[in-house]
């Protein structure tokens, strides 16, 4: 098929108007039909709401791909739709009365095989190896997206933003075909989108899910498959562009499987449930997952423009990736069980699995620095090689690549970079870091020139890599520090009771810091007051001064205050006396606090 973006822009258009007339008209079937999804102790909506949408997916992805397609000469798109059809149906079934998940893996393996036997699987590898891979493919991204089916929007969202990178990768490559398909996908996905998104209408359910996954999961490599000469192509571009749902599937199967639960029984302990807990609200945790779809899809687009510094934009990837996995350590403290007034009791892993859970920040800091020592020293040869790494400099990377890591890791640890927590990130910290990294890289660097005497390799690259590690390193450290002061700050904006702080010195700071890192206050900070005039309009640890004791009432009357904290050393009686008597008139509860070393003796 030629590329022609007309055609390509009609089927888009012809899918879309599907999927919103036929979304519409499964909301107004549902209470008739009894497809209304009830609240559930382990799903995440909050009210009755209207299920199967799914059917106007797959109507729009199936009628469109027909369509556009016909005659039906190219095996691989019947291929396409026959276990397409098998999958939406197996799903259909699951909606109605729940499938066994050994049953479903079973069907969904036996769609992928018919579309294995219509010709479509990763030629790369000898067909033994290639075709389970390709079964393996479409089974994994399948029940990924469905995983990830488990807040208004989300399952969808990613689909219209996998689809659409796979399109701007397909325009790049001249992929025809898929282009074509995955405008039919973000098409559908974008109509029932309008009527998914927070506050959802109706929700996909596994026939739309299921549906979507395998469709995209054949969709890639009908497209990869063109392109067999470039293995990054092949094999990173679609993992790249499946990367949110991919990964989130994983961060709930290790969680799930190191606590003892079930992996396959459903639960409010993905990605996205856990954002909320942290603080972000509903769309605000969906729009989140959006970003990291999209920067993932980034990668996948970059790598395929011609003349792409592999190296470049795989070291990018790789630091994307630690921080990631970062934010996932994170985010792993979040309980569920405790949002809903559960206990944490039950079975508990024990053996390398207890070990792992025990020391797991240790273990994800040595991986995570690991990761960026080599990523910080290839990349240090890149940029002093203007861009470029020779034919001659790759054999040298390979070589002294292990001898920096291996003492590099060794530095760190004798310099006491693995005693610290995360929360708790000092000065100090920073200094232990900064020495570690200095004497590993020196160290590292003597290694090499006794062996080498420094033959083909550079003192100005060592320096480079050692600012590059350092930046990454530090910047690692301070994650945990910077994902708490985010967090905190947005779950307490969440908080009924609106305060306002008297003081804003360093009582004031630390009654901010409970209030933010104590969520169960139930206290939402909205400024400070201070009787120094300076102070006025000054930010302190992102917190508006609204003014001086003088302001108060107004700042009372514009905001709504229902708590007046007042946490100044020593203030005068006749200041105290004021806000007192101010807030009793206005009916706002006033709190004392002193310092926690004013101890009577």
């Amino acid at each position: 098929m030629d590329f022609s973006l007309i055609r390509i822009l009609a089927a888009f258009i012809a899918s879309l108007a599907v999927s919103l007339a036929g979304t519409r008209a499964v909301i107004s079937l549902a209470p008739k039909m009894g497809w209304i999804e009830n609240v559930r102790k382990d799903r995440w909506h909050s009210k009755p709401t209207a299920r199967m949408g799914g059917i106007a997916i797959y109507i729009a992805l199936v009628a469109v791909t027909i369509v556009f397609f016909w005659p039906l000469g190219a095996m691989k798109v019947v291929g396409l739709l026959i276990g397409t059809t098998m999958v939406f149906i197996l799903g259909l079934a699951d909606d109605m009365r729940p499938v066994s998940p050994g049953i479903k893996i079973l069907l969904e393996s036996a769609a992928a095989t018919v579309v294995v036997i219509f010709g479509i699987y990763s030629e790369y590898f000898n067909p033994f190896l290639g075709i389970p891979l390709t079964i393996f493919w479409i089974v994994a991204v399948t029940n990924a997206y469905n995983l990830i089916d488990n807040m208004d929007g989300l399952s969808a969202g990613i689909a219209a933003i996998s689809s659409f990178t796979l399109f701007v990768l397909s325009a790049i490559l001249g992929w025809a075909d898929t282009a074509l398909l995955s405008a039919v996908m973000c098409g559908a996905a974008l109509g029932f989108l309008r009527y998914n998104f927070n506050p959802a209408r109706i929700f996909m359910g596994d026939c739309g899910a299921l549906t979507i996954g395998f469709y995209l999961s054949v969709v890639t490599l009908i497209g990869s498959m063109t392109y067999m000469s470039n293995l990054i192509i092949t094999l990173v571009a679609p993992i790249l562009v499946m990367a949110v749902p991919i990964l989130d599937t994983a961060f709930v199967t290790v969680i799930r499987a190191t606590s003892g639960q079930s992996v396959h029984k459903g639960g409010k302990d993905h990605t996205s449930h856990r954002l909320v807990i942290m603080g972000l609200s509903e769309k605000r945790s969906v729009l989140a997952i959006y970003l990291f779809s999209l920067v993932f899809g980034g990668f996948a687009v970059f790598l395929a423009f011609p003349g792409a510094s592999y190296p470049l934009i795989s070291m990018f990837l790789v630091i994307s990736l630690v921080f990631l996995f970062l934010l996932g350590l994170f985010l792993s403290e979040a309980d569920p069980r405790a949002e809903d007034g559960a206990s944490r009791s039950g079975s508990r892993p024990a053996g390398i699995t207890a070990l792992f859970l025990h020391k797991r920040y240790v273990v994800i800091e040595i991986i995570a620095d690991a990761l960026i020592v080599a990523a910080s020293y290839i990349l240090a040869y890149y940029l002093m090689g203007f861009g470029s790494i020779g034919p001659t400099e790759g054999p040298r990377i390979i070589r002294s690549l292990p001898i920096f890591v291996f003492f590099q890791m060794i530095s760190f640890f004798l310099f006491g970079v693995y005693r610290g927590v995360w929360k708790y990130v000092s000065f100090g910290d920073l200094m232990r870091i900064i020495q570690g990294a200095l004497a590993g890289t020196v160290v590292s660097s003597l290694i090499l020139f006794f062996f080498t005497f420094f033959e083909g390799y550079s003192a100005f690259v060592m320096i480079v890599y050692f600012f590059i590690m350092t930046f990454f390193i530090t910047a690692r450290t301070a994650s945990f520090r910077v994902f708490t002061d985010f967090f905190t700050r947005h779950r307490a904006r969440r908080a009924e009771k609106k305060v306002i702080i008297f003081g804003a010195g360093d009582y004031g700071n630390a009654v901010l810091r409970e209030i933010l890192n104590n969520g169960g206050l139930g206290r939402r900070p909205l400024g400070f007051i201070d009787d120094d005039p300076a102070k006025a309009g000054r930010l302190i640890n992102g917190l508006k001064v609204l003014g001086t004791r003088h302001d108060l009432d107004r700042v009372i009357r514009e905001t709504g205050v229902n708590e007046v904290i007042v946490a100044v050393r020593g203030l005068p009686n006749e200041t105290q006396g004021y806000i007192e008597n101010l807030c009793t008139e206005k009916g706002i509860a006033v709190i004392r606090v002193s310092g926690i070393l004013n101890v009577d003796r």
